[in-house]
């Protein structure tokens, strides 16, 4: 190990994420979904957990675990909530495989 100097002003027992999560938080995906490189994906309505800060620097952003998905991803403040999604109209359910009844 070695030793970093800081001053302790700059030292904290909380971790400041975007939204004003934490680490661990539970929250539901809001927004209008992505895959990204690797495959990993969040879609509405889908519910994971905050895992840290964004790691790619955006400071509106948090780290979320999806099940399913291999690594972490990021996702903006705006797009989370700690709340489930809204209902769709008509009780559909997102994903879901439906027919056209019209003509």
């Amino acid at each position: 190990t070695s030793w970093v100097d800081c001053e302790l002003a700059r030292l904290s027992h909380e971790l400041s994420l975007a939204g004003g999560f934490r680490v661990g938080e539970e929250l539901y995906f809001i927004g209008g979904g992505f895959v990204d490189e690797q495959g990993d994906k969040a879609v509405f309505g889908c519910r994971g957990s905050v895992t840290g800060p964004a790691r790619n620097g955006d400071a509106d952003a948090v780290s979320m675990s999806f099940s399913g998905n291999r690594g972490d991803v990021h996702c903006r403040a705006e797009e989370l909530s700690r709340e489930p999604a809204p209902s769709l109209p008509g009780g559909f359910i997102l994903g879901e495989h439906l027919y056209f009844t019209g003509e």
